[in-house]
């Protein structure tokens, strides 16, 4: 089996977007859309963990004003990811209203 690269991120909510914004009404196939929105879920999460990760490593060697610091970037990590979310779920929407022919 080919092991598959995963898409960067932003590359693949781009592709996402172009597809629906490019696409003749109703040319899109549904399950193109739930396929890339999958997609882009799935690198939101793998993103995600890897900076929790890395600010987890980085809080084990940390003190004082740089351990708060990197406390509130994990935070932001996880808000980040939320706004991710909500965006992919927009571009979703809009790939569904373009496989159904809607404006």
């Amino acid at each position: 089996m080919a092991r598959r690269t995963p898409v960067p991120l932003m590359a693949a909510a781009l592709l996402l977007c172009l597809w629906v914004v490019t696409a003749r009404s109703g040319s899109v196939p549904r399950f193109r859309c739930d396929e890339d929105y999958k997609e882009l879920l799935t690198e939101i999460e793998n993103n995600r963990n890897l900076s929790i990760v890395e600010i987890n490593r980085q809080l084990g060697e940390a003190v004082g004003d740089q351990r708060e610091s990197l406390e509130a970037m994990r935070e932001q990590t996880w808000d980040d990811e939320e706004g991710q979310r909500a965006q992919a779920s927009q571009m979703w929407r809009d790939c569904i209203r373009a496989a159904k022919g809607k404006k």
